[in-house]
């Protein structure tokens, strides 16, 4: 509530142009201007928020929040004086003047009523009102606050007009932008779907492709393959085929010469001497080579053999190589593997031997439980504290709720599982982290037990300092009688030894008893 209702103001003079009517068909137009003006202004003074996405929305504004508070506290307190009047507390005026407030009050509780219904009020109930006649003002002063507060009234319930059609074009405004933000949004979404289609589409069709080229790439590969072992099997057969060839064209001139070198011989008693004989051969033998080119191709024929076997030799040596460093890599992979294996066997064999021990001393175990020693309730009790120390170290060390329905038998092969894991793990961790994780527990256990003895010594000193805060509190009490004097202590007891023939007499005896 405003701090002028509180107090009464001064005598107000109303004039017939400055009647309540007529102040709120000016406030009604005051009001009306208002909005026009802000309507005008909205337009241009509102910022763009596409340009600006940092932008704040006009309703959240703080003295637009804190006059709302307080429009609302004043619609609270007119609602409480909306209640209908008494008959007894209206003023006593003439017909005239009583009419005038009647059809003033009238009006004022239908414009309050309208806007309780428009802010969601419900009105009390109460009873009808009555005009009463010749009722008298009881004072002036109480006449013009009745007069002040209709007019409060009716300018807040006027400014609430303009602020409810304010906030519904802001609210028009809002849905719209919603929608057409809802509406943008679905097309972003249909248009973000039809290209995550289109991407899987486009990737499915590349994965085909894809695979129809490594498919075609890996068939002209075996094609090359094919083909190129066909043209050194051709060049083999061309070879070998030259090399025949060369042999057939020179053969016939061996024969010749071979022929000739029979008919001149000694036996048929020519008269030409032998260098004529040579002379005659070397006239009538034909030349294999007739033109130097000739020469010519055939060393480089023999070159490219010689180069086509030298590439042979170096790609033989180099597969020769490769399956070195192969045997190479795998012995050293199998000596490691060795080495590991018989690691492993060590281990194996050493926790063997372990579990070897621990059957025997289950089997004693077993033994002393199977000799008459068994006590059914204490070993339950143990059974379940077993349990319970179980199913402590199942959850620190494994975690997780899945021991829910396993026995003490099962979390403990779970937790031997996991613990044959952590070793083999372990060993391959380095030393030096082992060292320097065992110095860190050892520190860690020297810290703990430096704060336990020093948790036990304040726990001593605390104890004594009770007792003794217990002994200061006590009562004194005083020594009465004799004061007590030890007494004299008895003779010491002196062992003496055993005769050795105190056995031996025992026996006799026994056999003097049960024999004779």
């Amino acid at each position: 509530s405003r701090p002028d209702e509180s107090r009464p103001g001064p005598p107000l003079c109303v004039s017939p142009g400055h009647s309540p009517e007529s102040m709120r068909n000016n406030s009604s137009s005051i009001a009306e201007e208002k909005p026009e003006k802000e309507a005008k202004k909205e337009p241009g003074t509102t910022p763009d928020p596409a340009a600006n996405p940092f932008h704040m929305s006009g309703d959240e504004d703080f003295f637009l929040l804190r006059r709302q508070e307080r429009d609302k506290a004043l619609l609270v307190s007119i609602k409480d004086r909306a209640r209908p009047l008494r008959a007894a507390s209206l003023p006593r005026c003439s017909p005239l003047s009583n009419r005038a407030h009647v059809s003033l009050l009238g009006r004022a509780l239908s414009s309050v009523l309208r806007t309780s219904h428009l802010a969601g009020l419900q009105p009390r109930p109460g009873p009808p009102l009555v005009a009463a006649r010749k009722m008298e003002p009881e004072s002036t002063s109480g006449y013009v606050d009745q007069k002040r507060q209709l007019f409060l009234v009716q300018y807040a319930l006027e400014m609430k007009r303009v602020e409810i059609g304010r906030l519904e074009t802001l609210v028009a405004r809002e849905e719209a932008r919603l929608e057409r933000a809802e509406k943008s949004l679905q097309r972003d979404a249909a248009l973000f779907d039809q290209f995550l289609k289109d991407n899987d589409r486009s990737s499915v069709q590349a994965m085909r492709v894809a695979e129809k080229e490594t498919r075609a790439r890996i068939e002209k590969i075996f094609e090359i393959q094919d083909l190129s072992s066909q043209i050194t099997n051709v060049k083999s057969k061309t070879l070998s085929s030259k090399k025949k060839k060369k042999k057939r064209k020179w053969r016939p001139g061996c024969k010749d010469c071979w022929r000739l070198g029979v008919q001149d011989q000694p036996g048929q008693h020519s008269e030409t001497p032998p260098l004529q004989k040579m002379r005659k051969i070397s006239q009538e033998l034909e030349l294999y080579f007739t033109e130097p080119q000739q020469l010519l191709d055939v060393f480089t024929e023999l070159e490219e053999q010689n180069l086509s076997l030298t590439q042979n030799v170096q790609e033989m040596e180099e597969t020769v190589e490769d399956l070195g460093r192969t045997l190479r890599n795998t012995r050293s992979r199998m000596d490691r593997e060795l080495k590991h294996l018989k690691q492993c066997i060590s281990t194996i064999t050493m926790a063997i031997a372990k579990e070897e021990e621990t059957a025997a001393e289950l089997e004693l175990k077993a033994r002393v439980f199977h000799f008459g020693e068994y006590m059914g309730d204490e070993q339950d009790k143990l059974l379940d504290s077993l349990h319970l120390k179980v199913l402590d170290v199942y959850r620190n060390c494994v975690g997780g709720q899945q021991e829910a329905g396993l026995g003490t038998v099962q979390m403990l092969t779970v937790i031997e599982h996991q613990l044959d894991e952590l070793l083999e793990n372990l060993e391959h961790v380095p030393p030096a982290k082992i060292e320097q994780a065992e110095k860190a527990k050892e520190k860690e256990r020297r810290v703990r037990l430096r704060e336990e003895k020093a948790r036990m010594q304040k726990a001593l000193q605390e104890e004594r300092l009770l007792r003794a805060q217990a002994r200061a509190q006590a009562e004194i009490r005083k020594k009465r009688g004799r004061k007590l004097v030890c007494r004299s202590r008895p003779p010491a007891f002196r062992a003496t030894a055993a005769s050795d023939h105190a056995l031996p007499d025992k026996a006799e005896e026994e056999l003097l008893y049960f024999f004779t």
